[in-house]
């Protein structure tokens, strides 16, 4: 059987690449996106091109509903999640703290903290949802920050990820 990887921010940049690496390798690779729809169909038509399966999905890590139904829509149409990468991470311009709105804050702490912590609930193994748990599977997702790794830890997120 196949393994099915999800990245997560994986229409673009270390993402991207990761994306195409694993594709490589033999992975069915989900490529989550929050926005930009055209960066991720690039992604997963170099995927197919190289004879990878992949697929874009579209979810706000923030938001648990739409991490709930990402994975299941992944699991229904590559099967099993075996795998995940949390890439996905915010900086927006460098700023100093006292300089950014509360709102900008509130943002970058969504996606990068608590959609971290959803993700990792998600992949588990004891969690209800896991799909690791269906299989028995121990596996530990990868941390890493993107640009917001470059730009200094976020909340334990791997910064030497960024150099593979």
């Amino acid at each position: 059987m196949t393994p099915t990887l999800l990245i997560t921010g994986a229409s673009r940049g270390i993402g991207a690449a990761t994306a195409l690496l694993a594709a490589q390798r033999g992975y069915a690779v989900a490529v989550n996106y929050s926005a930009n729809s055209l960066a991720a169909d690039e992604v997963v038509r170099q995927i197919r091109a190289g004879g990878g399966t992949a697929m874009a999905v579209q979810a706000d890590v923030a938001d648990e509903a739409q991490v709930m139904a990402m994975f299941a829509h992944i699991d229904a149409r590559l099967g099993p999640l075996t795998a995940l990468v949390n890439n996905a991470g915010v900086v927006d311009v460098a700023a100093r703290v006292d300089e950014m709105s509360v709102a900008r804050l509130k943002r970058m702490f969504d996606i990068n903290v608590a959609g971290q912590f959803c993700l990792r609930a998600r992949g588990d193994p004891a969690h209800e949802h896991a799909p690791w748990r269906r299989r028995r599977q121990h596996r530990q997702p990868v941390e890493c920050g993107g640009a917001a790794g470059r730009a200094g830890p976020v909340c334990g997120l791997c910064r030497e990820q960024r150099r593979h």
